[in-house]
């Protein structure tokens, strides 16, 4: 065996410098599944409506509400996956 530290593999991974250290991929738990279900369902169920909301006069309103705020919405859920994501690769 050496007497140099390099040659040992479990040092040589994970304390040479210049060497990046390996990210475990994200690990989803069962309460990140049922969430992306609920928003799944969720999603179905405002499409179902707006078709719907589009079809029929009296609802028109409807449609103007739920439309209107989806950009904001959309942003707002994708900064809080990217912050979940950076938090999950540090």
């Amino acid at each position: 065996m050496s007497s140099r530290p390099d040659d040992d593999l479990d040092t040589a991974h994970s304390s040479a410098p210049g060497v990046p250290k390996e990210v475990p991929p994200p690990q989803f738990s069962l309460g990140m599944l049922l969430l992306v279900m609920v928003l799944v369902a969720v999603g179905a169920m405002a499409a179902r409506q707006l078709l719907i909301a589009a079809e029929v006069p009296h609802r028109r309103a409807i449609f103007v509400v739920v439309v209107v705020p989806l950009p904001l919405f959309s942003a707002l859920v994708a900064s809080w996956l990217a912050r979940i994501m950076r938090r999950w690769m540090s």
